[in-house]
């Protein structure tokens, strides 16, 4: 068979295979999931503001009308990039295998910074704000199983030029499973509570009779296993039918995730039959933590926080790295052109330990969509224990201008429209969502602006270098006195990074100063950087220490017997001051090589009374091995061995390095070691 027949013949066979995954249900698990991408097949028209409005697709308020299409179409593929035009629709249609019926469809788009309306074949399915969330509508009623579908996406007012419509797709999943499942763990003095809230939906045409099963696991950790705590509900649902259940964990005794050890829970929702087959099962993953903002200090489970990192400012949310480690992963993740979406963000900084700052766009409360997605994003606030506040937002940089059309860039980091009367309704609004999230704004801001905020977050823009430098201190004194009392955030966005050895000096008096001003939370720098100079901040910020390990050595016959003692210490002594730094658990993973050839290795936890901060300060941690190079029968009288050191927190990032050469020989019967540092090799 020649290449050109057989390419054609591949290409059906994988159709072939789809369909009869999408066509076969019940080969499949009751509760997959099936979904039908649509990347091809879009036509797009841009829109003037005039037949944007004749469409309700502009800010007007009040019922949208089905919309008055424009000429001009032109087939696209998604990802697409608009114009700058203000307003534009696209066109798919589609069809859908005739097995989907009876199976709830929920439509995914992905549409960043555009407000997005949604039509299926004439119905408006909903409509969405601005937000770096995917879109989710139910489409159950509207689509036509066996038949072809017209999807009509309208977008408008774009946060900045270019943002459209990125990705779309269909979910199938069976007719009776959970429609929305919402986690709220909250701290108590003396433990936690899970609040769990659930709609199950019956989208089927028949009376469904089962049980609902909720799980909270605790994962294993080598040592114990599992913990589980299940709670479980009979279920009747008629055909159309929606019910919504509530349910409480106290897990005892609760692990708190904190950002030197994000401990995450499993949450699982099982829908069953009355023989105990599933029918859906939803997971996720929570964390069980506080957060707050108080008399100028940052809580977190009730601990005073201070930070200095590298930051991060992503589409709706600024991140803040808090250890070691983090900030190259978190580059490569959030990367421009291939962010993610928010909660898979989030999800991320769950795992690392990274903390989020979530915005929330200030609007009318009947501004079309921005309900549905304060609510969504609450919703994922409340479940992602990296999120630690919200910071109300007008409308940024590259958003709309008062004639409808989009500003130019400003050179102004807090370059926003404000809308006092809007802030205050996001406020009202987030306070009744997520009453146990810390609330900021802005700075500037006047006293009376700010009056009923937690806390204050400044942007600026700086240089490496001395200039910069010596009025670091009156600007960090500033922020301090226009916050009137409360908690600061400053982000510093460095500029002119490639001299390495200048910016690296420039972080270091900064964090100085910054040690000096406890009103600030956290000092966190945005470094248009390389991995290099990434890792060079990262170690200029970073509070841990691994000193140089000591070395004995000794004789026994032929072989090398060498005592080795270890010692890492928090070096700043604001650090040694504050429970987020801790020693708590952390171990030496130590390797001695020669040439490339491993001639021991092990690790060693850190003996510490006082790992944590309490009153005094955290203590260092100490910790020491033997261990021997074997020589043979005719050993060697010098040895050149390469020893490197880690400090490892739990769950194995590694918080500092040491490496260094270790000369070896014996003289007059005895052992002599000496130790060569080899700084150039450290590595934060």
């Amino acid at each position: 068979m020649t290449a050109g027949r057989a390419l054609p013949r591949a290409r059906f066979l994988l159709g072939l295979l789809w369909a009869v995954a999408c066509a076969a249900p019940g080969e499949a698990p009751l509760d997959a999931t099936h979904a039908l991408e649509l990347r091809s097949g879009w036509d797009y028209a841009p829109a003037e503001k005039e037949v944007a409005q004749a469409s309700g697709l502009w800010f007007t308020g009040g019922t949208p009308v089905p919309p008055r299409l424009p000429a001009g179409w032109q087939p696209v593929r998604l990802p697409h990039r608009p114009e700058a035009e203000p307003c534009g629709f696209y066109r798919a249609t589609f069809a859908v295998p005739a097995a989907w019926a009876g199976s709830r469809v929920s439509l995914v788009a992905r549409a960043p910074g555009v407000t997005a309306w949604v039509w299926l074949n004439g119905q408006l399915l909903g409509v969405r704000y601005p937000s770096a969330l995917d879109v989710r509508l139910d489409a159950t009623k509207a689509l036509r199983v066996g038949a072809r579908n017209t999807l009509l996406i309208g977008v408008a007012q774009p946060s900045s030029p270019g943002d459209g419509l990125a990705a779309c797709r269909l979910e199938a999943t069976a007719a009776v499973g959970v429609a929305r499942l919402a986690a709220n763990p909250w701290c108590l003095a003396g433990g936690a509570v899970v609040d769990v809230a659930l709609d199950v939906a019956n989208g089927g045409r028949e009376r469904f009779e089962g049980r609902l099963e909720l799980a909270l696991e605790a994962e294993a950790d080598g040592k114990q296993p599992a913990r589980v705590w299940r709670r479980a509900s009979d279920v009747r649902l008629d055909a159309g039918q929606a019910l919504t259940l509530a349910q409480s964990f106290e897990p005892d005794p609760p692990r708190l995730w904190r950002p030197d050890d994000p401990f995450l829970y499993r949450l699982t929702a099982t829908v069953q039959t009355r023989e105990g087959q599933a029918v859906r099962t939803v997971p996720c993953r929570i964390g069980l933590r506080s957060a707050a903002a108080s008399q100028g200090r940052w809580l977190a489970n009730g601990e005073w926080v201070r930070l200095a990192g590298i930051a991060a400012t992503v589409r709706g949310a600024t991140l803040l790295c808090t250890q070691p480690g983090q900030a190259i992963p978190l580059s490569m993740k959030a990367a421009a052109g291939k962010e993610p979406p928010l909660d898979e963000l989030l999800a991320f900084c769950d795992e690392e330990g990274i903390l989020a700052v979530l915005d929330a766009p200030a609007c009318a409360p009947d501004t079309p969509g921005w309900a549905e997605t304060i609510a969504a994003l609450a919703a994922e606030a409340l479940r992602h224990p990296c999120v630690c506040g919200w910071l109300v937002r007008g409308e940024g940089r590259g958003t709309r201008g008062e004639g409808g059309g989009a500003r130019e860039e400003s050179e102004d980091p807090e370059s926003e429209i404000r809308n006092p009367k809007s802030e205050i309704s996001t406020l009202a609004r987030l306070r009744e969502l997520t009453p146990r999230l810390p609330i900021g704004r802005p700075l500037p801001c006047t006293a009376a602006e700010a009056k009923d905020f937690d806390f204050l977050l400044s942007r600026f823009a700086t240089r490496p270098g001395r200039e910069d430098d010596d009025a670091y201190g009156r600007r960090l004194d500033d922020l301090v006195r226009d916050a009137g009392g409360k908690a600061v955030i400053a982000i510093d966005r460095v500029a002119e990074t490639d001299d390495v050895g200048r910016t690296d000096g420039s972080l270091a008096h900064r964090l100085r100063e910054v040690e000096r001003r406890s009103q600030v939370a956290a000092l966190a720098f945005e470094l248009d950087a390389d991995e290099t100079l990434l890792a060079a901040a990262e170690k200029r910020l970073s509070p841990f220490r691994l000193n140089p390990p000591s070395h004995e050595a000794r004789l026994d016959r032929e072989t090398f017997v060498l005592k080795t003692r270890f010692e890492a210490h928090l070096a700043s002594p604001v650090a040694q001051r504050l429970p987020c730094y801790s020693l708590a658990g952390c171990r030496i993973a130590w390797t001695a090589s020669r040439g490339d050839a491993l001639v021991a290795a092990g690790a060693v936890p850190l003996t510490n009374a006082q790992p944590r901060a309490i009153e005094g300060g955290c203590q260092p941690g100490r910790g020491e091995v033997e261990w021997r190079i074997v020589g043979g029968a005719s050993a060697p009288r010098e040895e050149a061995i390469e020893f490197a050191a880690e400090l490892h927190i739990p769950s194995g990032r590694v918080l500092a390095r040491h490496a260094s050469r270790m000369s070896l020989r014996t003289k007059d019967g005895r052992a002599e070691v000496s130790v060569e540092p080899l700084d150039k090799r450290e590595v934060p």
